[in-house]
């Protein structure tokens, strides 16, 4: 598991740039437009709601901010979470 953060630009803003990235099982392709649905999971048997990331993505949304994810055999799991920089004046 690595974490990372850096201030990028993006999408004509200035963001934060949380990263999540993993090397244990991928998430499949057909899996990933629907992971932050809420209740969608494929671990029920080892204990998944399927909330969290539905309320996560949830969060983000609310913040003005967007998620990435990218998902590969034999590298991992990528997930980029941009939530919007405000400055104080």
């Amino acid at each position: 598991l690595e974490i990372g953060i850096k201030k990028v630009e993006n999408k004509g803003g200035t963001y934060i740039n949380l990263t999540i990235s993993d090397t244990g099982d991928v998430i499949e392709e057909k899996d990933i437009e629907r992971i932050f649905e809420p209740y969608f999971t494929t671990k029920k048997n080892q204990g998944g709601t399927g909330l969290g990331l539905a309320i996560v993505h949830s969060i983000v949304t609310q913040m003005k901010g967007f998620i990435n994810v990218k998902s590969e055999i034999g590298k991992g799991t990528l997930f980029n979470i941009y939530l919007p920089l405000f400055e104080k004046d």
